[in-house]
């Protein structure tokens, strides 16, 4: 569930998660950032099939950053979400999400991103609930998408960088109840 609203400029419309999502949250996962820039893809933990992730960063103008999930600890199976700021564009790469002939993928997604409306990307908001992944960015734009990896052990996630680094202002993760709530 999302909540829409209309944002300063007065003519665009923001998403953000609701609050009741919190409601999901069990337990926080500790997660830990040096002050020194990432200058590397970084494989952070394993919540499971159901998580949020909150992560707050700051990159270097040329550096691609988002976000790995659905990964082998090995990142032999993964599916990355990031940030292109040559080409103002959110790029998902899927290219390496699965190993079935029958499932999606491999394929590398590309879709503008107006910077001068939502901000560079710096707030990355996600919820993974199995196959299904909720993206907000910024609490402003949004997008969906499903990932069918192979391998059972494919649920950890990750700091993606390329090109640049960047540093993490900060950082949360919560392994999800997966009963319903009630609205």
């Amino acid at each position: 569930p999302r909540e829409w609203y209309l944002m300063d400029d007065g003519k665009t419309l923001g998403q953000r998660p609701v609050e009741a999502l919190r409601d999901l949250r069990m337990a926080e996962i500790n997660l830990e950032f040096s002050p020194e820039p990432i200058k590397k893809t970084t494989l952070l933990e394993d919540p499971g099939l159901q998580a949020e992730i909150m992560i707050e960063m700051t990159g270097s103008a040329t550096a691609k950053s988002g976000l790995v999930m659905a990964s082998t600890e090995d990142g032999d199976q993964q599916t990355i979400i990031y940030f292109d700021p040559e080409t103002n564009e959110i790029v998902l790469d899927k290219t390496r999400s699965t190993h079935s002939p029958e499932m999606e993928g491999p394929q590398l997604l590309r879709g503008k991103y107006d910077v001068e409306a939502f901000g560079v990307p710096r707030k990355w908001h996600v919820f993974i609930d199995g196959s299904v992944v909720d993206v907000f960015i910024n609490d402003a734009a949004a997008t969906a998408f499903r990932t069918y990896p192979t391998s059972a052990d494919a649920t950890h996630v990750g700091l993606f960088v390329e090109g640049g680094d960047v540093t993490v202002e900060s950082a949360s993760l919560w392994r999800l109840r997966d009963d319903p709530i009630s609205w």
